[in-house]
């Protein structure tokens, strides 16, 4: 199997994997790009409304929480 998402979070929420069928860009609500990281940023959640969401994905397998 192919990597079929991953982002690296260098700017923006976009996926960078070609081995998807569809793109899984993510959408950021509250979330802040900092210095350092792996790369040259990473982003920073800082409360409770911080997320990253994706729509649903034939990629990705989202399942359900409880949260």
């Amino acid at each position: 199997m192919d990597l079929v998402a991953y982002w690296d979070f260098e700017g923006d929420a976009l996926d960078n994997a070609t081995g998807g069928t569809v793109t899984d860009d993510g959408t950021l609500t509250g979330a802040a790009f900092v210095g350092g990281g792996l790369g040259t940023s990473a982003l920073q959640f800082s409360g409770g409304g911080d997320v990253m969401k994706l729509e649903s994905s034939a990629d990705i397998n989202q399942g359900t929480t409880t949260e």
